[in-house]
């Protein structure tokens, strides 16, 4: 029979005690570091209805001209790649700041859900070499940029890379004038749109 009286505790492992709490604290650090890490992301990130409204506005806001004394217009094109379609929109085609809208259809008009789409912007005969730029999906299911990468007037290359699947990407290459040339985007492979 046990004696009765005062039970024992059962012995503890002191370094498997430390261990385990060691862990827990580094698992807690880890986790708040993860929160502070996406709420710093967040707040960095510009809200799609917020990138539509500039890009809809983007040339009101500097006083752009459309070279005829009027507002400003936006310039589009068509733009044909491996059985698709991109309709390239850039406004106000004035140097300086300029939203760039694009959206694709497939042969039969229907819209492709694109997972990104970027666009290049560069002018070689100028030594300004292409900047890559991530679009923003809009909530009507095209994609936007706004940016100051029009900077000078002339013709400026500019090549819209859509990621249809993982292993699907189609480009599409027109030039852009900005300012004061004839109003129409033109490529090989567009058909110019007047203003």
């Amino acid at each position: 029979m046990e004696p009765v009286g005062p039970h024992r505790a059962p012995a503890v492992d002191a370094d498997g005690a430390r261990s385990s709490f060691r862990r827990t604290i580094g698992l807690e650090l880890a986790c708040g570091i993860a929160v502070l890490d996406v709420t710093a992301l967040l707040s960095q990130t510009t809200p799609p209805r917020a990138l539509a409204n500039a890009v809809a506005h983007a040339g009101h806001e500097h006083g752009a001209y459309d070279g005829h004394g009027g507002a400003p217009e936006w310039l589009s094109a068509y733009v044909r790649s491996h059985g698709r379609t991109a309709v390239i929109e850039v406004g106000p085609a004035v140097a300086g700041r300029n939203g760039i809208a694009v959206s694709i259809v497939d042969a039969q008009g229907r819209r492709v859900n694109a997972i990104e789409v970027t666009v290049e912007v560069g002018n070689k005969t100028i030594d300004i070499e292409p900047m890559l730029r991530q679009m923003a999906v809009t909530p009507g299911g095209s994609f936007s940029y706004v940016g100051p990468e029009f900077s000078v007037p002339g013709g400026w290359p500019l090549r819209v890379g859509a990621l249809i699947s993982d292993f699907e990407k189609i480009t599409f290459d027109t030039v852009v004038p900005i300012h004061g040339d004839a109003g129409s985007i033109q490529s090989p492979n567009s058909s110019p749109i007047a203003r």
